[in-house]
């Protein structure tokens, strides 16, 4: 059972006998709900439990649904962690065929090259930074209201200069999933690092995206503004869960809660 951000699950015994592996993995709580490692590998068990058949049924009616709400295009955010290569160009082959157009982006660390085989228009998407905040493994620079830590951080500022480089390399858009403040700084630092080898003005002009920065202040606004970053925001996340009484206030307190998703200072 999914929770809604996708980032954990709450695993049944069934499914955990089948990969006795994610026990060992970070992330994993007997309880049975799993998060960060221990969660890759069961969705991992579960995505292979779909037949072909199954995923393009499916795919076409999530394609349908959004030509009935007047939805003319869709990104589709793929990677090794969250699906497989014949999930991606799956859909991407379905675009525009009586159904809004797809425009993929892959997201793995250091893949521009096989990003551009796979017929993607970017690196990036669902390269993680971070997690979440519903699952609390959003990267935070203060701890969680309700849980103990400050979420986790997937890749360094190293990482993020040199994946950028290597999309410099083929000439394609990257991007980063980043949703904590934390997160967001990482994510800047390494553009940081690519401006220094390559130039501000290159940097920019690849207008690299960040998916979700939800948490952000005047100074990590002034880096998005200083290297084109693209904001992708998505509003219906703060309608559904910003607010009083409402999951992000229970995750970050009322103050940061309503500090979120400035999208209107972006």
């Amino acid at each position: 059972l999914s929770q809604a951000s996708i980032h954990s699950a709450l695993v049944s015994s069934a499914l955990l006998a089948a990969c006795p592996e994610a026990v060992a993995a970070p992330g994993f709580d007997g309880s049975g709900w799993l998060r960060r490692d221990a969660h890759h590998v069961v969705r991992a068990v579960a995505r292979a439990s779909v037949t072909r058949a199954q995923r393009v049924a499916a795919q076409r009616v999530a394609l349908a649904r959004a030509a009935s709400l007047g939805i003319a295009a869709v990104h589709e955010c793929g990677g090794p962690e969250i699906s497989d290569e014949e999930d991606f160009t799956g859909l991407l082959a379905l675009s525009g065929v009586g159904v809004p157009e797809v425009y993929g982006y892959w997201g793995e660390l250091g893949g521009a090259a096989r990003a551009r085989e796979l017929g993607a228009v970017g690196a990036g998407g669902d390269l993680f930074a971070d997690g979440a905040l519903g699952s609390r493994t959003a990267y935070l620079s203060q701890g969680y209201a309700d849980g103990e830590g400050c979420g986790h951080g997937y890749l360094s500022a190293e990482q993020v200069r040199d994946h950028l480089l290597d999309c410099a390399a083929y000439g394609l858009q990257g991007g980063f999933h980043a949703i904590g403040d934390a997160a967001i700084s990482t994510v800047l630092a390494g553009f940081a690092g690519a401006a220094e080898r390559l130039g501000t003005e290159r940097v920019r002009a690849a207008r690299h995206r960040v998916e979700h920065a939800e948490l952000v202040d005047r100074r990590l606004i002034a880096g998005f503004v200083e290297f084109g970053v693209v904001a992708s925001m998505q509003p219906a996340f703060d309608r559904l869960w910003g607010g009083a009484g409402r999951m992000y206030e229970a995750r970050l307190g009322l103050a940061r809660s309503l500090a979120s998703n400035p999208m209107g200072s972006m």
